[in-house]
């Protein structure tokens, strides 16, 4: 729960119908169970508390007489249980009867929800018995119940006050079949998580499409959907019930029983920061007047994770799949690359070729694309720049690669040139730092800056047609390109006096675009591109630093490790000993940051070494 995660349960307990007390045993023995598991949100079946195959007996008032009382059970054992609870009751409101779900918490009945679309087809009835909370007219209404004052209506937000994403709603059965669920208006409204007390009967295929169903809703409305039908001992002569449960988030189902089978709770995990951030970036979801917030507390708590997180998420695990996706991919850049070429009237493209992976799909999206646009594959100029760590190996795997594909090849010998700037620099040939690897790949560097859609928002790098660069300007109003210089800089000596040289700007500020400018009026001022397979995150913007912050946390759950810790990096590159990062690891020792860096200093984690071909 701390980190984003709500622990999601669907319960079916084994129905006695009409006997009220046996079944609120029942429903107390599987409240408890989802206690112990961590669960914060149980959902619990349609009409649980009394059945749902009552019939005509919801007419009787002793049935209906032994409904509060149970439910005052339920509210008082849920003073000493941790979940939030759905529980599924007739109730009697204004001269009518209603199909309801009851939300129960610490002690406090949160609130009441009605049924708004009734079955009335094929074997269902419930118009016979029950009133649609369409005759509410969307209001909410007070309720005396239970000892407590609750709120009564279809437009209730059940919100955590101690985390704002953490909000749901709920539906019941019908209401998910329908072209307009209610879950619609509750997302829109904010909830992140629609919870469905059901008792959908079991026929053939209706299995498949109530997945199905659930899958898309939970897309549709970029929301996680816990799902829990009846139990076979609901079946009827009419009627047989499945005890089906399912739980999706965005399109995905995480987690589901086999119908029919014993289990008692279905758990899995909803990301509910995951979704909140996919509804930020759509921006399609508008306020929705008229909802009522009902605030309830629920202490943060360490959730253990079940579901299956994939350590790759963008590479499919079947190999069909995975042919489909690498076509999907092959397709889309290729289409995008001929429209380009098309726009620009460009008479070749030219493209550096390792033999290496990235450059292998580059080449062959360059190659789909000219098919695409009838070209010769001729003009497509494959160059290769080999130098001290081109192997014999990448080097022939990058020229059969383009001789294979029919493009041509060129190869341009940087050997002398970086020996060159090494001797320029000061460098010597024996070096094996950053810097030599560093004076062969500045030999290659085209492009100048990171691309960005803002450049307003960032010092702008100006350059001429030949990437040679002009200027460097802070936060223009007209930017003179669409390359922002990134917040990285290394400077040598003489950096303390020129800085000391620098003054305010026209916004009042001291600009370390000033200070670059200094280096760049000397000719000693090098930029260099992060290209592709580099992400630049700017967090200049609360926005910005939501987004900086999801990709960080999203490469650290699929590596199951953490992103760039400094006294890792100090303790592989020699710079302190192991005794300091024991030290380092005892201060945050009671942290899952301080189990990593002891993990580093015992041996755990192996330490990065760049790859020798």
């Amino acid at each position: 729960m701390k980190d984003g995660f709500i622990k999601a349960a669907a319960g079916t307990i084994d129905v006695v119908v009409a006997d009220v007390q046996y079944n609120t045993e029942q429903i107390l023995t599987r409240m408890r169970e989802a206690d112990a598991a961590g669960v914060n949100l149980l959902t619990l079946p349609e009409l649980c508390l009394t059945g749902y195959t009552c019939g005509d007996l919801f007419f009787s008032d002793c049935l209906l007489g032994a409904v509060e009382p149970a439910l005052a059970r339920v509210v008082e054992a849920s003073k000493d249980l941790y979940p939030v609870t759905a529980v599924g009751l007739p109730l009697r409101f204004g001269g009518k009867l209603y199909n309801c779900a009851a939300v129960v918490h610490a002690g406090r009945l949160l609130g009441v929800v009605p049924k708004t679309h009734l079955p009335n087809y094929g074997e269902f009835y419930e118009l016979r018995q029950f009133s649609s909370a369409k005759t509410l007219e969307g209001r909410t209404y007070t309720l005396p119940l239970c000892g407590q004052s609750v709120p009564f209506g279809t437009e209730l937000l059940f919100c955590c006050s101690g985390m704002q994403d953490y909000t749901f709603g709920v539906e019941l059965c019908e209401d998910l079949w329908v072209p307009c669920p209610p879950s619609t208006r509750l997302c829109a409204g904010g909830a992140a998580i629609i919870l469905n007390l059901s008792a959908s009967d079991e026929v053939i295929g209706k299995a498949e499409y109530r997945r199905s169903l659930v899958g898309a809703t939970s897309a549709r409305l970029a929301c996680g959907y816990v799902y829990c039908s009846a139990s076979p001992t609901e079946s009827t002569q009419d009627m047989v019930f499945s005890r089906h449960h399912l739980i999706a988030e965005n399109g995905t189902v995480l987690a589901e029983n086999e119908p029919f089978a014993d289990a008692s709770l279905t758990v899995s995990e909803i990301d509910v920061q995951r979704l909140m951030h996919e509804r930020h970036r759509t921006t399609s979801y508008d306020s929705v007047p008229g909802l009522q917030p009902v605030v309830f507390h629920q202490p943060l708590r360490d959730t253990v994770l079940t579901r299956r997180i994939a350590p790759n998420p963008f590479v499919p695990p079947y190999d069909e799949q995975l042919r489909a996706r690498a076509e999907a991919i092959l397709r889309i850049q290729s289409q995008g690359l001929k429209k380009r070429v098309e726009h620009t009237h460009a008479k070749t493209v030219v493209l550096g070729i390792s033999g290496g992976l990235d450059s292998t799909l580059a080449l062959l999206v360059c190659v789909r694309a000219f098919d695409l646009a009838g070209r010769s594959r001729k003009e497509i100029q494959c160059v290769t720049m080999p130098c001290f760590g081109t192997t014999h190996r990448t080097r022939s795997n990058a020229e059969v690669m383009a001789r294979e594909v029919g493009a041509d090849f060129r190869v341009i010998d940087i050997q002398k040139a970086t020996l060159q700037h090494m001797s320029d620099i000061g460098l010597s040939v024996e070096d094996r730092s950053t810097a030599y690897e560093n004076a062969q790949a500045r030999e290659r560097a085209t492009v100048f800056g990171y691309y960005v859609n803002d450049p307003e928002r960032f010092g702008v790098v100006e350059f001429d047609g030949e990437g040679k660069v002009l200027s460097i300007e802070e936060k223009p109003q007209c930017p003179k390109s669409n390359y922002a210089v990134t917040g990285l800089y290394f400077y040598d000596s003489r950096v303390t006096g020129l800085a000391a040289a620098v003054r305010p700007s026209a916004r009042g500020e001291y600009e370390i675009t000033d200070l670059n400018r200094m280096y760049l009026e000397d000719g000693s001022l090098d930029v260099v591109t992060l290209g592709r397979g580099y992400a630049w995150l700017d967090t200049g913007t609360m926005a910005s630093l939501f987004e900086a912050s999801q990709f960080v946390r999203t490469v650290e759950t699929a590596q199951d490790l953490p992103v760039s810790v400094p006294e890792e990096i100090a303790y592989d590159n020699g710079w302190v000993s192991r005794e300091r990062l024991l030290e380092c690891a005892e201060r945050y020792s009671k942290s899952d940051y301080g189990k990593h860096l002891r993990m580093v200093a015992e041996g755990g984690i192996v330490p990065t070494r760049p790859y020798d071909d």
